[in-house]
């Protein structure tokens, strides 16, 4: 029986990374939105139902990749917790690096400014950003303080987006002394 379920671990595995990767070449083309269920599963070379025993529809497919980038850039973001002028750059190269790591679903997913991915960053840096707005600027009231975190959350996020979008030109240690010394 044990091995009966690592045998389906696997072939779960496989078929997920399957149609994965056959959505990201289709996603390479087009929006996502404008992508089938039947297309993914030609691509993938699996049938409809193996696809609905693994996703709803393909926007479950697309936070599935999603998450795992985001959960990839939250282990980086969680060292931002502990960030200090000192360490900002090596902080923001980290994360950097990361997105270079993942630089063909980055293209995918920076492409777009309105994102459900960038979304989904600036909601993560959330968390981070209230802790370090809170040490830099001491005594603003709560409005002021909502307009600061999403000063330097939006302007980071699109810094970054930039760097993508431009095809990674600027070196990760270039880029992340920017963004250290716009955030610190």
């Amino acid at each position: 029986m044990e091995k009966q379920e690592k045998c389906e671990n696997r072939k779960v595995r496989y078929t997920k990374a399957a149609l994965r990767e056959a959505f990201i070449g289709l996603l390479k083309q087009r929006p996502w939105e404008k992508i089938t269920v039947t297309e993914i599963c030609a691509a993938a070379d699996v049938s409809r139902g193996t696809f609905y025993l693994h996703f709803k529809d393909p926007r479950d497919l697309l936070d599935h990749i999603e998450d795992g980038m985001l959960a990839t850039l939250e282990k980086s973001m969680r060292a931002r917790a502990e960030v200090t002028d000192e360490n900002a750059a090596g902080v923001w190269s980290g994360i950097l690096a990361d997105i270079y790591e993942g630089r063909e679903l980055a293209g995918i997913f920076f492409a777009d400014p309105g994102s459900s991915f960038i979304r989904k960053c600036l909601a993560l840096n959330r968390g981070y950003s209230g802790v370090f707005c809170a040490e830099k600027y001491p005594g603003r009231s709560a409005a002021e303080m909502e307009y600061i975190r999403t000063f330097h959350e939006a302007g980071s996020a699109s810094l970054v987006a930039a760097w993508v979008r431009g095809g990674f030109r600027e070196p990760i240690p270039e880029v992340a002394a920017l963004l250290a010394e716009l955030n610190t």
